[in-house]
């Protein structure tokens, strides 16, 4: 007969493995990872092309972010915080730049985006709603654009060997994968480096890092947690609404197209020593790889209740002599500063110090 301790003792004991054994089988994954990797013979010019070459890669797979950046917004920009400060799952199938399905799961809901070649349906799986909308030329970032593949392939599209070296390689999403460190070259960057895990084969990058100055932690990761480099099925990246589903348009989807209404004319040509970009004349948008500033003039509703958001945020600077109001959150800087006869936005991967620099030689032009 067992006594009542005894069998206490080996009841605990025996549930102590179990327990021990789900814990090892669940932290396995991230062992793996971590694991001693053979380095692929890749040499570092080589792995950096295949990555700005990899926009037509297609391929399919399930992946997450984490961000830790706290960006006030108003209710047309909340968006951003669940994508900059939260935790976002997404399933992609890609088979072209403008053919994509992209399904994400965040602290808002389930929400699907299918790309096609005139626009994109916004699918919300909870409303039963689908949304159709073309694809302005400006946009506010997306789910889609945070995928690892996407964000390292931007982030790296300009790097110069003079900013870069190699990190060891990782095991991600069952691939051995190369790393790059890209160290942002530029005085006022807040940006210290961007860690870049890539598939070697393909080019396509696997796990995104993005650390600001003197961090602990990354602001920004995302990762593959699996992934099949092949063309989707054509049917899966097609939306056709469900029977019953509400149906709306929706073509000024956020500040940029508002942005347009007031006009960008006189831009000049360099804002805080970083050039204007070419894939983004009219937007206002300056810089390369990570380091980046946008002007956007605040108009409308939602353009004005950021404003004021930026204005009451704890730890902003008010600086009485131009009216301006300045904020940074981790790697990013947010400035609310007159320009002319209205209230502009500028915001980027530089110091505070940079941004006010910006917002005056706009000023200047706008004289």
């Amino acid at each position: 007969m067992i006594r009542p301790y005894r069998w206490l003792m080996f009841a605990v004991g025996r549930w102590s493995v179990v327990m021990g054994v789900l814990a090892t089988l669940i932290a396995l994954p991230a062992v793996i990872s971590r694991l001693p990797v053979a380095d692929p013979d890749v040499p570092m010019q080589a792995l950096l092309a295949k990555v700005q070459a990899s926009q037509r890669v297609p391929y399919s797979g399930f992946a997450e972010s984490l961000g830790t950046v706290a960006v006030p917004t108003s209710r047309s920009f909340a968006s951003l915080t669940d994508l900059f400060g939260g935790h976002t799952r997404m399933r992609v199938w890609r088979r072209g730049p403008t053919d994509w399905r992209v399904d994400t799961v965040d602290p808002v809901g389930e929400h699907g985006t299918y790309r096609d070649a005139a626009g994109a349906w916004l699918w919300d799986f909870a409303d039963h709603r689908a949304t159709r909308t073309t694809q302005p030329d400006i946009t506010l970032p997306v789910a889609a654009d945070l995928l690892p593949a996407e964000l390292g392939r931007r982030l790296l599209s300009e790097a110069t060997p003079a900013e870069l070296h190699r990190l060891p390689a990782r095991r991600i999403a069952g691939r051995t994968a190369a790393g790059l460190r890209l160290h942002p070259t530029d005085a006022d960057a807040t940006i210290d480096r961007v860690d870049t895990w890539i598939d070697p084969r393909s080019g396509l990058p696997l796990r995104v890092e993005i650390w600001a100055k003197k961090a602990s932690q990354p602001a920004f990761q995302s990762t593959f947690l699996d992934l099949r480099v092949a063309l989707p099925p054509a049917g899966i990246t097609r939306f056709e609404p469900p029977v019953g589903a509400t149906l709306s348009n929706d073509n000024v989807r956020d500040v940029g197209q508002v942005a347009l209404q007031y006009g960008f004319g006189g831009l000049p040509e360099r804002l805080a020593g970083l050039p204007l970009r070419d894939d983004a004349p009219r937007f206002g948008s300056y810089g390369h790889g990570p380091t980046l500033i946008a002007a956007v003039p605040l108009a409308g509703e939602g353009g004005f209740r950021l404003a004021h958001r930026i204005e009451d945020a704890p730890g902003v600077v008010v600086d009485k002599q131009d009216g301006s109001s300045a904020l940074a959150a981790g790697p990013l800087s947010l400035l609310v500063a007159p320009v002319s006869d209205g209230i502009w936005l500028f915001t980027g991967t530089v110091t505070v110090a940079a941004l006010r620099r910006a917002a005056a030689e706009l000023r200047a032009a706008h004289r």
